[in-house]
């Protein structure tokens, strides 16, 4: 991910995740990268930082799930088209992913700056 982006763009975001409990030794870190962690029902938020409005909401209802996070044998991915957000503004970028019946938010966020 990138620190900024331009209003025009239409951007691929790859999400990488790996099981919580996995601990590399000194040999998986010199010959391997990470196990991907497929999380097959995960969906992202884009809020304005400035005055926390939600640009893009988490599509968990009953409705097209239009944030729901894809994934094929490579990881996770979506993509952002730049020209529904506000320019010269930070966003951020948060997921959540469903387990069972309940949804985790994930703790970690992303975030970027997007110019005209």
């Amino acid at each position: 991910m990138k620190s900024s982006y331009k209003s025009y763009e239409t951007v691929k975001l790859k999400v990488h995740s790996r099981n919580k409990t996995w601990q590399p030794n000194i040999y998986t870190k010199a010959s391997a990268a990470a196990p991907l962690d497929l999380i097959d029902d995960m969906y992202y938020k884009v809020v304005r930082v400035a005055d926390n409005l939600e640009a893009i909401s988490y599509s968990t209802g009953s409705g097209k799930a239009f944030s729901k996070v894809s994934y094929d044998a490579n990881g996770s991915f979506f993509d952002l088209k730049m020209s529904n957000l506000e320019p010269n503004y930070m966003y951020e970028i948060s997921f959540i992913r469903k387990d069972g019946t309940k949804y985790i938010e994930i703790e970690d966020r992303f975030k970027f700056r997007l110019e005209k």
